[in-house]
């Protein structure tokens, strides 16, 4: 379905994508033409995409250099926030403000602006992650 997404579509963002992890060459792909990742940890454990923190692959795609976003999916339902996915990161992989710098700058890099708005929100959000 991914390699649909890319070949048939030309998906720039893919939303979830955890079982991307089981293809080695789609995470090659991902990480070469800069398809993000939008990852949902809580959401995914809640609904059993994942067994457990531990099997979600939001480290690994990380460390492969996919550029993986983090987000609350459905933040009303799910109960959850940013900063509760942010701890819950740090406490399963040992995630720091690296990590998490990262996948904020994907996010920017992701997002469906024009250049001046991303422009605009670059400093904001350099800004606010160095608090």
């Amino acid at each position: 379905m991914m390699w649909s997404a890319l070949d048939d579509l030309g998906a720039e963002r893919i939303g979830h994508g955890v079982k991307a992890v089981t293809d080695p060459r789609l995470v090659d792909r991902l990480a070469r033409d800069r398809v993000a990742l939008e990852m949902c940890p809580t959401s995914n454990l809640q609904t059993g995409v994942v067994a457990s923190r531990l099997a979600h692959p939001v480290d690994r795609l990380l460390r492969a250099d996919v550029p993986v976003t983090v987000s609350t999916d459905a933040r009303t339902v799910s109960g959850v926030t940013l900063a509760d996915e942010r701890e819950l990161l740090r406490a399963t992989f040992g995630w720091r403000e690296d990590e998490w710098r990262t996948c904020q700058l994907n996010a920017l890099a992701a997002a469906f602006v024009d250049d001046a708005t991303r422009s605009a929100l670059g400093p904001a959000i350099t800004r606010d992650l160095a608090r």
